[in-house]
């Protein structure tokens, strides 16, 4: 349409007056042109200044402004990074006092189990040494009573059907086993019978068995009086055979190995009577 008017004006003007009128209005033309160029850029302008203008804010009707709201809104999301980072480092904070609590507590127990158990091998090496001690002690005193009994009486009593030994020993020695229960070991020479499992009996009624009774002592010895159960009854109504029967042991039960006598006592020689008939 614009080409059209361009063109019914140039004709016009060229009727008019002339070639000099008809440049005119080309220029003008030209600069009609260029006016409606700038107006499409300058309405484009207008559009985005309208944009950036403030908006109304209806609520609370007051106009926002935008770099006021940038200040605050950054003060705002620095004080919550700053809570934040200030949480996270009381609790980074709390957790290396809690590691350090920790390992500080781990030395603590290290040092005392270290302590413990050196205190705990000194108490073992004390208990090995005193056990050892009283081991030796009692292997010394073991062989201190081994073989040094020596039995100078034996006889049997028929009526009462026991036999009674008398034995001397040291007074030192006699210390060592005085309350002490003893076993002995009788053979019957000549056969192949022997008995190690008997009792020493009780010398009185409010004695145990065992129990060595003392009869007499020097400055040195003491002579010791033991009895075997009734096994020898002077008719043989006890069924134990007759001939030489030789003590040949006295012993603790639980050492067996350890025998008292110097040397087996001198044999008892036990021939039976015969009963009278009624």
């Amino acid at each position: 349409m614009s080409k059209t008017k361009i063109i019914l004006a140039s004709t016009l003007s060229v009727v008019a007056v002339g070639g000099v009128t008809t440049a005119a209005v080309v220029v003008t033309i030209k600069n009609k042109e260029k006016e409606n160029k700038e107006n499409k850029k300058t309405q484009s302008l207008t559009k985005i200044q309208n944009i950036a203008k403030p908006i109304n804010n209806p609520k609370t009707n007051n106009q926002t402004n935008s770099e006021t709201l940038s200040k605050n809104d950054f003060k705002k999301i620095n004080e919550v990074i700053k809570n934040e980072y200030d949480k996270e480092t009381q609790i980074i904070n709390e957790y290396d006092q809690a590691v350090a609590k920790y390992w500080e507590e781990q030395e603590i127990n290290k040092t005392i189990k270290s302590h413990y158990d050196e205190e705990a091998d000194k108490i073992n090496e004390y208990d090995k040494k005193v056990a050892e001690y009283y081991k030796d002690k009692q292997l010394n005193q073991d062989q201190e009573l081994k073989n040094k009994w020596l039995v100078v009486e034996s006889k049997w009593e028929k009526d009462a059907g026991i036999f009674v030994w008398k034995i001397k020993t040291s007074i030192e020695n006699y210390s060592i086993i005085k309350d002490k229960k003893f076993k002995f070991g009788l053979e019957l020479k000549k056969e192949s019978i022997s008995d190690d499992e008997n009792w020493f009996q009780a010398y009185g009624p409010n004695q145990e068995l065992g129990i060595f009774k003392e009869v007499s002592r020097d400055n040195k010895y003491v002579t010791l009086e033991v009895f075997s159960a009734r096994l020898f009854d002077k008719y043989g109504e006890t069924g134990s055979p007759a001939g030489d029967w030789v003590l040949f042991k006295v012993y603790e039960p639980n050492k067996q190995s350890v025998n008292l006598l110097k040397q087996s006592a001198q044999p008892i020689t036990v021939k039976y009577e015969k009963k009278p008939s009624k």
